[in-house]
């Protein structure tokens, strides 16, 4: 996802196909092909490329595929995952904080709004604002004062308010974006996402119940946490809360769900999978890690959408096998150091 259209994704904006549901194993050759994957992609990601493909999206989404070995166990994976802090440390990533189980601004603290978005927010209105933000975000933010300081201040607790809503009554209270001409209702393109995403209903029940269903409380079992981001998108930086839901290890796979409760620019909906499959020993350890998303984006309007689409999607590919390739590099240098 992410100059200005090209760069639209190479952080975020990836994607999702189907898979076999999951029994006493996982075959990682079969699971691999259910994605997309053919043969010599299969055989090439068995030599240790990474290896990435988009799939097939209609209108606004953008679908992707990417896999490749890490040689951590999957273990060590997830317990980097909780830290999400270093985790997803790269050049993009310009903020980034973990909410409390009980949200407040302070878990904001390092967040700060770019100048263009205080610009936008000068003269915000309903139906008309440059940030995407709902009812209530646009009543608290928007204002012809706007400064730094008081804006990062609301934003901070909007957000937290947001997300203490959302921890507490789940999809009910999903945003309604009204930044623009027509509503966008989270929780309906959420279920269309869903929709598309039969592998995960089919593999992990639980687990697409507690995306699609969550009420405030996980299945036991599952674990859970939110995040914040804010991350270099082309030439905007793109305010994003993520909500990530965790199946640990069972029959030699993890499974990470993460679904975005928002973003201030681009993206309406998105959600990725990532699937492990622990394949080593404790002398060699070796995890085959798949990661899927499918997302709707609202930058393809206009007359320049049919060229724009190919450009993103082409984008999102690339995107995806640089940050996997870079994420594998890490956690294997980080792993072997003990």
């Amino acid at each position: 996802m992410q100059g200005m259209l090209p760069a639209v994704l190479v952080a975020a904006i990836l994607a999702s196909t189907g898979a076999s549901p999951v029994t006493e194993s996982v075959d990682d050759q079969a699971l691999l092909k259910e994605f997309g994957f053919s043969t010599q992609d299969v055989q090439k990601i068995g030599r240790g490329e990474v290896i990435g493909h988009t799939t097939q999206a209609a209108g606004d989404e953008v679908a992707l595929a990417v896999a490749g070995a890490v040689g951590v166990p999957a273990t060590y994976y997830l317990r980097r995952l909780r830290a999400i802090e270093t985790f997803k440390k790269s050049a993009e990533i310009l903020q980034i904080g973990r909410f409390s189980p009980t949200p407040s601004a302070a878990d904001l603290a390092s967040l700060t709004l770019e100048e263009a978005d205080i610009d936008d927010l000068k003269g915000c209105r309903l139906e008309n604002c440059g940030v995407k933000l709902d009812g209530q975000g646009i009543a608290q933010l928007g204002r012809r004062d706007a400064r730094t300081d008081l804006s990062s201040a609301a934003m901070r607790l909007y957000l937290a308010g947001y997300v203490e809503r959302y921890l507490r009554s789940g999809n009910g209270v999903l945003i309604e974006y009204r930044d623009g001409s027509e509503p966008g209702r989270l929780a309906a393109e959420l279920r269309g996402i869903m929709d598309r995403s039969a592998y995960l209903q089919r593999g992990w029940p639980l687990l697409y119940r507690a995306v699609l269903d969550f009420s405030g409380s996980l299945p036991s079992g599952l674990d859970h946490f939110v995040y914040w981001s804010k991350e270099k998108v082309g030439p905007r930086a793109v305010i994003s809360v993520t909500h990530t839901i965790i199946s640990p290890p069972s029959n030699g796979a993890a499974v990470i769900a993460t679904k975005q409760l928002y973003a201030s620019h681009y993206s309406e909906a998105s959600l990725g999978v990532t699937i492990l499959l622990d394949k080593g020993t404790v002398e060699a350890p070796r995890t085959l890690v798949i990661y899927v998303n499918r997302s709707r984006l609202d930058i393809f309007g206009g007359l320049l959408g049919p060229i724009k689409r190919p450009l993103v999607r082409s984008r999102a590919r690339e995107g995806a096998e640089r940050t996997m390739r870079n994420l594998r590099d890490r956690l294997e240098r980080e792993y072997r150091a003990g």
